[in-house]
């Protein structure tokens, strides 16, 4: 796996007009206490709130999400895998909830499993064949652009673009921790692969996720295996989490 960031800047992400995010970014003063305070949050985070996930047994619309886009892309359950094609120009199919019940969250985050058969070089084109994007009314916003093979994560216009390569024909976990506006972490298949200040803190009371997929020439697919959000589990209750998300994924393994 490795990740770079481009040279200069680039605008955030823009997965058609359902994702409303805006496009200013804070800079913070970094002071040198920041570093003992990274260190606390990451070794003492404490539950706020609770867990949210999306497991890929329904259609997302059947489990709280709103379905948004054309309305007309392909799509299936099966084994506990959510399905979706488009392949006609112009089809977009995206799932979306508000964060509301989160706003002010000190240690949040969001984990999510995929693959997708997109071209890799639609990133060069600044296309968005599937997302997952964290975005609202906040300063902050994760914007995180999945192919077969590379993934761009974008947070911010005044900061370059990160691209990370992953192994293609297989599905990818990825996850974003967010600790308000003292540090954040991104990871792919448990790996650290960007780290840093956030712009602000986030989530906030108009800040929303959403996901899906785009069509790009010529079509593609993506396949979910869940979503989950929340606040950061306290270490007991994180056990229980790993537990019930292993006995949960344990009868997928066949999957081809």
């Amino acid at each position: 796996m490795r990740s770079s960031a481009s040279e200069g800047y680039e605008r955030p992400i823009d997965f058609g007009d359902w994702v409303t995010d805006n496009r200013s970014a804070v800079k913070g003063e970094i002071v040198l206490t920041r570093s003992l305070r990274i260190f606390l949050i990451l070794t003492c985070t404490a539950s706020f709130g609770g867990v949210i996930a999306y497991d890929g047994t329904l259609l997302p619309e059947n489990d709280g999400w709103t379905r948004l886009g054309t309305l007309d892309a392909v799509r299936s359950v099966e084994d506990g895998w959510f399905s979706h094609t488009v392949s006609i120009p112009g089809q977009l199919d995206a799932y979306q909830r508000s964060l509301a019940e989160f706003a002010g969250t000190p240690e949040f985050f969001v984990e999510w499993r995929v693959e997708t058969d997109a071209d890799p070089s639609l990133l060069d084109s600044n296309l968005t064949p599937v997302v997952l994007a964290l975005g609202g009314t906040s300063f902050a916003y994760y914007h995180v652009t999945m192919t077969d093979g590379r993934v761009l994560l974008n947070r911010s216009n005044f900061l370059p673009p990160v691209y990370v390569s992953v192994e293609g024909g297989e599905p990818h976990s990825y996850r974003i921790e967010l600790f308000g506006d003292e540090f954040y972490r991104w990871l792919i298949d448990g790996t650290v692969v960007d780290s840093g200040v956030p712009v602000a803190a986030y989530p906030t009371s108009g800040s929303e996720l959403a996901w899906g997929i785009h069509y790009s020439v010529p079509g593609h697919s993506a396949q979910w295996d869940y979503i989950r959000y929340g606040a950061i589990p306290e270490p007991a209750t994180g056990a229980l989490l790993l537990l019930g998300s292993f006995l949960i994924t344990r009868r997928r393994l066949n999957r081809g």
